[in-house]
């Protein structure tokens, strides 16, 4: 009797055990794969115009994926997405989207989206996260990025964000140093939003996992103002550059499981890589790192690397040394990335300090290893290439050990197009002068802020204030064909002036209820600056 006990017993273990594992599995049972989480624009009601096209060009991609869908606002008492009356749009702008209900409605929806998240995540582990705001929902999702946990987000989309911040500016008309994340944004001219940038724009862990997406003259993102129909460009995201657009990027990415974002067919989204090459001089060097705490790549170096890299720079770091072995004379310690750079840089000065018997040489080696980068290095095809030497050593001869003289190196870095700048904290950078100006680099010292990829003329700029006599309530103000901001105020003072070409001013005159009542266009220069006549509004 006993033993038929323990094995009723151990039946009815095996059974619960069994009831326990179809119980888990039902739950699970819903869990899709990727959960597409959407924040509206401003006024917009649940399952608006946006969502619907939005959801209908995914769902139209990806049929045979495991997704599912999350509008923030389903939840009681969550996002708002506050109407855009023309009292919340001014409060908005005076607070850059930080206070009064537009900054209300914003912290509701970060809120939500981040309860969501780690509830679907404790739910389904292996879920992942695709996030997307238009408007008013792009500044949710920017205000949440650096409190998420950026394993668990799959993919960041904006479209038409008042936060947008594109740090190369008018560059992006010559195609230079365009953002990582700049998706389909065809206007050269975007800088920042109506509501000004937000700073980095794109936090380093979401490194190659966002987008952004500005219509050409949509004024809310930052591009010129369509003064006949301003908003035109921002409720069109609808169509094919939009979320068509958006739906085959991630129907790439889930499929091919890249890691990579090609760019779109958008004008200015072929964005030319950046490679930078560090080549550590180890010859003498004792007294640099003695200055630096025993490290071959300072504090505030790695910071600017890594700065460079969190941007979409690829970087790699040499040693050179002075041996009279010409093949040891350099040695790849990091290869091209922009991956956790900040790690590698201390591991590798943790191996350069157990670095011993180490011979030192007077060859200047240095000639030769930056002939070796030039041709060896994994350059990305097309990429903007850079050798920065590191060097505090003032060196008898001015040939390597196998024969590379200083005319060898710039004649080669002047076919391959790479620019050679020196770091030097003694002043020893003299002594490459002639090959830093003759391949367009830089002398940087141990001046870190010089370390720009790109040489810009410098403008000047100039402030003007107007006293403005206007019947209407509000004046929104455009300079040059970007949105300066808006105001109620009778006297406006402009700061951007550019002293170096004409300036187009447009006034826009408001009333209380938000209509457009009137508008006045004009020109100047420089020296010839004069006020709009009273009641000119």
């Amino acid at each position: 009797m006993k033993s038929l006990k323990l094995a009723l017993l151990l039946i009815l273990i095996l059974l619960s055990a069994t009831f326990d594992i179809k119980a888990n599995s039902l739950d699970n049972s819903d869990c899709s794969d990727f959960e597409f989480i959407f924040a509206r624009g401003s006024g917009q009601t649940l399952n608006d115009s946006d969502y619907k096209s939005y959801k209908s060009a995914i769902e139209e991609k990806l049929k045979d994926e495991k997704i599912s869908f999350y509008e923030l606002g389903e939840k009681t008492n969550g996002y708002p997405a506050i109407s855009a009356d023309f009292m919340v749009s001014l409060g908005a702008i005076v607070s850059a989207g930080e206070s009064y209900k537009f900054g209300e409605s914003v912290e509701k929806g970060t809120s939500e989206l981040i309860e969501r998240v780690k509830e679907e995540s404790k739910r389904c582990k292996n879920k992942k996260f695709i996030l997307s705001g238009y408007s008013q929902g792009a500044v949710v999702i920017d205000k949440s990025l650096n409190l998420l946990n950026s394993e668990k987000i799959f993919y960041v989309a904006n479209f038409g964000d008042p936060k947008l911040y594109l740090p190369e500016g008018k560059r992006a008309c010559k195609k230079l140093n365009l953002s990582s994340y700049r998706i389909y944004v065809p206007d050269c001219n975007v800088e920042e939003g109506i509501l000004d940038g937000q700073k980095p724009y794109q936090p380093a862990s979401f490194y190659n996992k966002l987008g952004l997406w500005c219509n050409k003259n949509d004024i809310i993102c930052g591009s010129s103002l369509n003064i006949l129909n301003p908003m035109k460009a921002h409720v069109s995201y609808n169509l094919k550059d939009g979320y068509e657009k958006f739906a085959e990027l991630i129907l790439e990415k889930i499929t091919n499981k890249s890691t990579e974002l090609k760019p779109t067919d958008a004008r200015y989204s072929d964005s030319k890589k950046r490679n930078i090459v560090v080549i550590y001089d180890f010859s003498e060097m004792s007294s640099y790192e003695f200055q630096n705490k025993g490290k071959s790549i300072n504090d505030k170096l790695k910071s600017r690397l890594v700065e460079l890299a969190n941007h979409g720079t690829r970087i790699a770091v040499y040693n050179s040394y002075s041996l009279q072995i010409p093949a040891k004379s350099l040695e790849k310690k990091i290869d091209f990335t922009n991956d956790n750079l900040s790690e590698k840089i201390d591991r590798y000065n943790y191996e350069n300090r157990l670095f011993v018997g180490y011979i030192f040489g007077s060859h200047n080696n240095n000639y030769k290893s930056i002939k070796e980068v030039i041709k060896t290095a994994a350059w990305s095809d097309g990429s903007e290439k850079h050798i920065f030497l590191l060097s505090n050593f003032i060196y008898d001869n001015n040939i390597s050990v196998d024969g590379t003289s200083r005319l060898d190196v710039i004649s080669l870095a002047k076919r391959e197009n790479v620019k050679i700048s020196v770091i030097s904290t003694d002043g020893f950078e003299r002594q490459y002068e002639e090959i830093i100006e003759e391949t367009g680099g830089t002398s940087i010292g141990d001046n870190y802020s010089k370390i720009f990829l790109n040489k810009n003329r410098s403008k000047k700029f100039f402030s003007k204030t107007f006293e403005i006599n206007l019947d209407s309530k509000y004046t929104l103000v455009v300079i040059n064909g970007a949105v300066y901001g808006l105001s109620d105020k009778k006297s406006i003072t402009i700061t951007s002036l550019d002293s170096s070409r004409k300036n187009i001013v447009s006034f826009i005159g408001y009333d209380e209820s938000g209509k457009k009542v009137n508008i006045k266009s004009f020109n100047f220069h420089p020296g010839k600056i004069k006020a709009p006549d009273a009641g000119v509004l």
